[in-house]
């Protein structure tokens, strides 16, 4: 006699991911943002990373700038 079974497996990818919207601020402050918000709602594992560059030009001067914010969501 020959017993078998059959199992099988569905992956299910069931997420949610937010990015923050824009922000703006006077002249030399820098404005709070928010993150990547990941919610994981089955068995992913979701990995977040930034990268933050200074965008400034001569005619603005040393207190106006803007951030580029790179993420990079795997």
């Amino acid at each position: 006699q020959v017993c078998q079974q059959r199992i099988t497996v569905y992956g299910i990818h069931d997420y949610r991911i937010t990015f923050p919207t824009d922000e703006e601020g006077t002249c030399a402050e820098v404005p709070d943002y928010d993150g990547i918000v990941a919610e994981e709602l089955a068995c992913d594992l979701i990995t977040t990373t930034h990268y933050i560059d200074t965008l400034r030009t001569i005619a603005a001067g040393e207190e106006c700038f803007k951030l580029r914010i790179t993420y990079d969501v795997v």
